[in-house]
């Protein structure tokens, strides 16, 4: 996965968060095709975040997206997306565990969804 994103601090029901915008490029390495899965996706999203310890965090998000491309587990283009994340933060930089959700909300009749898990680094500026 290859990511860039745009994230500003605010609050959502007087929680923590960050608002974001993201292009994101997922690369699926598969014996039948290598390409199948390959896609990028772009969009905005609102995430909640919640201390544990002053470096320790966790939080969940949710935002829509548009794919490049359609392919056989979401049959459309326009995409919501869940994400799940427990990170440590150090000076400028964040370390995250991460779980994402993609789905079309049931928009067509093919709607498989897509789970990806990764490690995820941030630097803020």
């Amino acid at each position: 996965m290859l990511a860039m994103q745009y994230s500003q601090p605010d609050e959502i029901f007087r929680l923590n968060g960050k608002r974001n915008f993201e292009i994101i490029s997922w690369f699926t390495f598969s014996k039948n095709s290598f390409s199948k899965y390959t896609q990028t996706f772009m969009g905005i999203s609102q995430d909640v975040i919640f201390n544990i310890t002053k470096n320790i965090y966790f939080g969940g998000g949710f935002g829509m997206y548009i794919k490049d491309k359609k392919i056989d587990r979401i049959s459309s283009q326009f995409t919501f997306g869940q994400n799940y994340f427990i990170g440590y933060g150090f000076k400028n930089i964040e370390l995250e565990l991460m779980v994402r959700y993609f789905s079309n909300g049931g928009l067509t009749k093919i709607n498989h969804g897509q789970n990806f898990i990764g490690l995820k680094t941030n630097y803020n500026f």
